[in-house]
């Protein structure tokens, strides 16, 4: 996996059942750019991460319209708001999260219209 441009993805380790952000950037290295669009800027590296799921293991991205959405209050989200709305809802299935997360998110918002795009993508690791 690499990121570019988009906030951390979150995963649910099924056997754990714990949630974790994934992050690419080591903290020794925080001072440089990071999170750059593809093709932005040139001479960028991109750090990579393997990801090996186990069985029932979720992966979600979103973009940040997600986790930067405000509530009618005027609050953001935030990542550590994200996370805990994820921890609530039901990790059985990729489909159930998706759209717990999406209601969720509409409940976050009340009546308001999200700002940015708000893009949910939820993949499950099944062994069939």
């Amino acid at each position: 996996m690499t990121n570019a441009g988009h906030p951390p993805p979150l995963w649910y380790r099924a056997s754990r059942d714990e949630w974790s952000w994934l992050e690419t950037q080591r903290e020794s290295e925080r001072g440089r750019p990071a999170g750059v669009p593809l093709g932005l800027l040139v001479n960028v590296t991109y750090d990579q991460v393997v990801v090996k799921p186990q069985s029932g293991d979720l992966i979600v991205l979103y973009s940040d319209g997600v986790s930067e959405a405000t509530s009618s209050g005027g609050n953001e989200l935030g990542r550590d708001g994200l996370m805990n709305m994820a921890r609530a809802l039901d990790s059985s299935s990729a489909e159930a999260l998706g759209t717990q997360l999406a209601s969720a998110l509409r409940a976050f918002r009340g009546e308001g219209e999200p700002l940015d795009d708000e893009t949910i993508i939820v993949m499950r690791r099944s062994d069939i």
